[in-house]
């Protein structure tokens, strides 16, 4: 996993930024941390489950200590390994309309959890821990839809 954060990348263009993001993406998920400004250049791999975006505003660490914690949690459960693909009947503009519907109302849903749960002090018990139910669970579904959608591309190239 890779956590990029925007100093020494402000001056970046977008095109260098997704560039960055993209080939990063291509070995571990990436989780960058920038100016909110800068969210809709990497919104592919963000809704391609590949990259997850914290605005740096307020008190963001604990959101991106929080996405951290999951993807690392995750990936030690078995929860970001390959798929066997064993299906044949997926296209790649399923796969890419997939990604799209499902990914993009996640990342609200991330991200709301997640700034809600960086106010915990605030909130009781119960309320913090149905918060990182639903922050585990949108974690978990984006990881499945992005291999679900890795299998519907290397369907379609014949790549293993």
């Amino acid at each position: 996993m890779f956590l990029l954060d925007e100093s020494g990348l402000e001056d970046q263009s977008k095109e260098g930024l997704q560039a960055t993001v993209t080939e990063l993406v291509e070995i571990a998920p990436v989780i960058m941390v920038a100016a909110s400004q800068r969210q809709p250049e990497l919104k592919h791999q963000i809704s391609a489950g590949a990259a997850d975006f914290v605005a740096r505003s307020g008190n963001f660490v604990p959101v991106a200590v929080g996405l951290v914690e999951r993807r690392i949690r995750l990936a030690a459960e078995g929860g970001l390994g390959p798929s066997d693909g064993s299906d044949d009947r997926w296209s790649g503009d399923f796969g890419e309309i997939l990604r799209h519907e499902v990914n993009n109302p996640l990342t609200g849903i991330l991200g709301n959890a997640e700034m809600l749960l960086a106010r915990r002090d605030r909130l009781p018990a119960s309320a913090i821990e149905r918060l990182e139910t639903i922050a585990n669970l949108a974690v978990r579904l984006r990881e499945t839809i992005r291999r679900l959608s890795s299998v519907a591309e290397s369907r379609l190239t014949g790549t293993p």
